[in-house]
C-alpha cells in the first residue's frame, strides 16, 4: 500500500509537534510540485489505445501536457513511427484526408467539445483494421500535467523508490518557518533525499526498452 500525505504529515509532526496540520498540507504540495520539476520522468507514461476501422479519432482519456511520440503497431514486431501532423496541414496538402483509409503514418492532436473539450488523437489515413487481440493499437508516449493538489489521502510518487524525500522535504519547509536553526539540516537532508530519487528514477530509466518507464497502459 502506497505511502500516504497523511502519514508524511505525522512523520513530521512527530519531529515538530507544533507543526500545523493545514500549512503542512500546503508545504508538502509545494515539495511535491518540486520533485516533479526536479525529476520530469516521473510526469511520463505510456498509453495504448485500440483502434476501429474506419475511426479516426480517440479521446485520450489522462490529462495531458504533450504527446510526445507516437506508434503505430500493426503486430508484435511490426511498429510505424507516426510523423506529427496538424489539421490545418492535412487540410492544405491531402484535400479529402477525412475520406482516406489505408495504414496510419501521422497523427494530429485536437479536441472534442462533446466531452469538455477532452484532448483527441487523430489519425491519418484513417485505420482500415480494428483491433483483434492486441493489433493493431496506437502506443503513445506522453507528458501528463500535473494533478490537482495532493489531499490527505493521496499516495506519494509510487514510481521512487522512498518516500522519504517528502519527509525530509516537508521537515525542511516546517523547519525554515518554526526553527528556523534547524533549517539548514533538514535542507540538506531533503537536497540529499531528492538526488538519490533522481539517481533512481535514471538508473531504471536506463535499464528499460520503452522511452518511459511506465509501463504501456491500453484505452478499449
Amino acid at each position: 500500500m502506497s505511502y500516504t500525505i497523511q502519514q508524511v504529515i505525522s512523520d513530521v509532526q512527530r519531529r515538530f509537534p507544533d507543526a500545523p496540520s493545514a500549512s503542512c498540507l500546503v508545504w508538502v504540495n509545494q515539495i511535491h510540485r518540486e520533485i516533479l520539476a526536479t525529476i520530469p520522468e516521473l510526469r511520463r507514461d505510456v498509453l495504448s489505445q485500440n483502434v476501429t476501422a474506419g475511426v479516426a479519432e480517440y479521446n485520450i482519456v489522462e490529462p495531458v501536457f504533450q504527446v510526445v511520440q507516437a506508434e503505430y503497431w500493426t503486430s508484435a514486431t511490426t511498429v510505424i513511427k507516426l510523423e506529427a501532423t496538424t489539421v490545418e496541414t492535412l487540410n492544405e496538402v491531402e484535400p479529402g484526408w477525412r475520406a482516406e483509409t489505408g495504414v496510419p503514418s501521422q497523427f494530429y492532436l485536437t479536441s472534442n467539445q462533446q466531452s469538455g473539450n477532452s484532448e483527441v488523437i487523430g489519425l491519418f489515413p484513417i485505420p482500415n483494421a480494428s483491433t483483434s487481440g492486441s493489433y493493431p493499437m496506437v502506443k503513445m508516449y506522453i507528458s501528463e500535467l500535473e494533478a490537482s493538489d495532493l489531499v490527505l489521502g493521496s499516495p506519494c510518487l509510487p514510481t521512487l523508490s522512498s518516500s522519504q524525500v517528502y519527509v525530509e522535504g516537508l521537515s525542511f519547509m516546517v523547519a525554515q518557518a518554526i526553527r528556523k536553526d534547524e533549517a539548514a539540516a533538514y535542507l540538506s537532508s531533503y537536497q540529499s533525499q531528492l538526488k538519490a530519487q533522481e539517481l533512481y528514477v535514471a538508473t531504471r530509466n536506463s535499464s528499460q526498452d520503452d522511452p518511459y518507464v511506465a509501463n504501456s497502459r491500453s484505452k478499449g
